[in-house]
């Protein structure tokens, strides 16, 4: 899980085989910026997301990992535009394709839409701007993209574009790399204005768990 101090995200193995289409497609619609973050126990096997668990409240200790049906159900219409008062943008990867919601507050529910704010009161194109999502690997879902079989996919001077419901930021990455949970660096402060993307990797054992963490790390262009 998500731990305190820790990079400790979650991923998942055991459904690799499963054919998911459009996951990443599935916006809120209609979103609105919103302002500059719980106990959520998930939606298990619910139809349905319980408003209630709708929270911006950081809750790093409750994210464990969902099953691939917990993501699809989140993502049906009756559910996803639940979130949108909790949408402070989206993030799109064109080498990728890939776009998904940029959800704000880390807690197990939130991970279940997109990528989520890591830190109290983010701003887009100032400090260091950190997001984080779940390696479901399956392609199209979530984070997966980003580095697949461990090879990462994205890489240096390639471009992800932040939009906040009125201004685009641009980014592009300066470098990808590897780290233990433990090596909690890209979450400081930064002077420059950096845009900071991580998700698991490694999960040699096939456990559905693992420590060590791909990072990404970008710097805004005007």
């Amino acid at each position: 899980m998500l731990i305190i101090g820790g990079l400790g995200l979650v991923c998942l193995d055991k459904y690799r085989g499963e054919k998911i289409k459009n996951i990443q497609a599935m916006k809120v619609d209609g979103f609105k910026s919103a302002s500059p973050k719980s106990d959520n126990k998930g939606t298990g096997n619910s139809e349905s997301v319980d408003e209630d668990t709708l929270s911006k409240q950081m809750d790093y200790a409750s994210v464990d990992i969902p099953t691939v049906d917990e993501v699809i159900k989140a993502n049906k219409p009756e559910n996803k535009n639940k979130v949108k008062k909790l949408v402070a943008g989206q993030m799109y990867i064109p080498k990728l394709n890939l776009t998904l919601n940029i959800i704000e507050g880390t807690n197990r529910t939130n991970m279940l839409y997109g990528v989520t704010t890591m830190l109290p009161n983010q701003k887009m194109g100032e400090g260091n701007y950190v997001l984080a999502g779940h390696n479901m690997k399956l392609r199209g879902v979530l984070l997966s993209d980003i580095i697949w079989d461990d090879v990462p996919r994205v890489h240096k001077g390639d471009r992800i574009q932040l939009y906040d419901g009125k201004k685009y930021y641009n980014y592009d990455i300066l470098s990808t790399k590897t780290v233990h949970k433990s090596d909690t660096s890209c979450l400081e402060e930064t002077e420059e204005p950096t845009l900071t993307l991580f998700t698991c990797t490694k999960d040699t054992n096939n456990s559905g768990t693992t420590p060590y963490r791909f990072v990404v790390t970008a710097k805004l262009v005007k």
